[in-house]
């Protein structure tokens, strides 16, 4: 395999990726994209998405709105159910297909397991519990994982098979929920919660009966422990292990490396993928990628990110050739005024250690006018554009930027006393006019920038330099 070029492209929120029916599709909390940034659907008010063979399901009073009736809003963006309907019931990405029966978990507080619906959305049986978001299904059976406890194999009428008892905790971000590997269940059971802790396990137990396979004992839990085809890919304190998913057996061990997340606890936080025939292995402390030997000794090429961003420990993305993975910023509030991900393609030329390339911004004018009757400051914003999801795109970003760089938060040293919150975003149309659309088309089009950011401004209670005054933007076509 060649080497890597990377270049990040910047969204309004903090990015998010994710491979339906073979398309790659993008989100940033506020809007669903397709692979080129190219706007699909609004999705700021609903909490979770998922698109399957159907169509595209939007959900909202899901987990982070626990005691709000859960509604899931479907859209037929294939053309395959002849409309769009509302359903009763959560459908998202960890959800499952069932024959034709559809089995999510719910985080509702009062209402917490695993709930199977019919295709039209009857409720038809659930199990109570509070259930790790990850779950497993195969022909016969499904696989869960209470939080601090046991692993549950259930028929597909949730009637249980076994169960295996556990009083192990996990206490990182690895996958919680099972891994099915053929006829085995790969789960990170957890380590002791006395302390000291340590002992965690990481077990392999039969689909039929719940018997235990194989079983490795490492000595703290893992920041990543992911099955990927037949092997698991664990970093673990100061080790990268690649572990037979059949045997549990270790066959790659080695120092990993990396920067400690915590330098007084030693704790690492990291993820290690295949990626052909070498490892691709992410360390956000350290804010980089490495692509090493297939046997972890070697480094082959070192990527660097720019900026005040940072890698996540996701599993890396192929699609038409490329690798994409989600970034963070390093302040993690700052996921919400704008956010990132990374592509990869493969150059035979690029360096073997660099940094890389943040995707140019259009360019973007801010000037200060008074208001003579008042006496305030009213900021003037102009963005360079070529179509509109451009102008949407990096209107919203810069306008957010504005907000923290000359408001009130955190005290800034831009901080201007003399605004009261009143920002103009001036449009430029002539790049528009391909659109054909009245400037009242376009206005209705444009008002998605002042909801999304008036919104974020609110909830971050970011105000205004004066110190109480919310900021308001007006947007002004000329």
């Amino acid at each position: 395999m060649n080497r890597l070029n990377g270049v990040v492209r910047e969204l309004g929120r903090n990015a998010l990726l994710d491979i339906y029916v073979g398309q790659l599709y993008i989100s940033d909390r506020d809007a669903l994209y397709a692979k080129d940034i190219n706007f699909l659907y609004d999705i700021s008010k609903y909490d979770t998405y998922f698109i399957d063979d159907q169509g595209l399901w939007l959900n909202y009073g899901h987990l982070s709105r626990p005691d709000e009736k859960t509604v899931c809003e479907f859209y037929d963006i294939f053309g395959k159910n002849g409309g769009n309907i509302v359903k009763s019931h959560n459908v998202d990405k960890y959800g499952q297909k069932i024959g034709s029966d559809y089995l999510l978990i719910t985080g509702r507080r009062s209402e917490r397991g695993l709930y199977l619906y019919d295709d039209i959305g009857n409720f038809k049986c659930s199990v109570k519990g509070r259930f790790a978001l990850e779950f497993e299904v195969d022909s016969q059976h499904v696989y869960a994982k209470e939080i601090y406890g046991d692993v549950v194999c259930f028929d597909h009428e949730l009637t249980e098979a076994w169960r295996v008892k556990s009083n192990k905790n996990l206490y990182s971000d690895a996958i919680a929920g099972p891994q099915l590997f053929k006829n085995l269940v790969i789960v990170n059971i957890g380590e002791k919660s006395e302390p000291p802790r340590g002992e965690f396990e990481l077990n392999a137990y039969h689909t039929d009966n719940g018997n235990l396979v194989w079983q490795q004992v490492l000595e703290t839990s893992p920041a990543s422990s992911t099955l990927v085809k037949d092997k698991v890919y664990v970093i673990v304190d100061k080790r990268l292990l690649v572990i037979d998913a059949a045997t549990g057996s270790i066959e790659v061990e080695e120092q990993h490396g990396f920067t400690p997340f915590n330098a007084d606890t030693n704790i690492y936080k990291g993820a290690v993928y295949p990626m052909g025939d070498n490892l691709l292995c992410l360390s956000p402390p350290d804010r980089m990628i490495q692509i090493r030997s297939s046997d972890a000794k070697d480094i082959l090429q070192t990527i660097r990110i720019p900026g005040s961003y940072t890698v996540k420990t996701d599993q890396p993305i192929r699609y038409e050739g490329k690798y994409y993975l989600p970034l963070t910023h390093i302040d993690f509030m700052y996921n919400g005024m704008s956010g990132a991900y990374i592509v990869l393609t493969e150059d035979a030329n690029a360096p073997e250690d660099h940094t890389a390339e943040i995707e140019a911004r259009p360019d973007f004018y801010i000037s200060t006018i008074n208001e003579h009757e008042t006496g305030n400051d009213i900021y003037l914003v102009t963005v360079s554009h070529n179509n509109m999801d451009e102008l949407i795109r990096f209107s919203t970003i810069a306008l957010k930027e504005l907000a923290c760089d000359r408001g009130a938060y955190q005290n800034p040293p831009n901080r201007n006393k003399n605004h009261k919150g009143v920002v103009e975003l001036v449009i430029d149309p002539a790049p528009l006019e391909h659109m054909k659309k009245s400037t009242e088309e376009l206005m209705q089009e444009l008002h998605v920038i002042k909801e999304r950011v008036e919104r974020w401004l609110q909830d971050m209670q970011v105000y205004a330099g004066d110190g109480t005054s919310p900021f308001v933007i007006n947007i002004d076509i000329q």
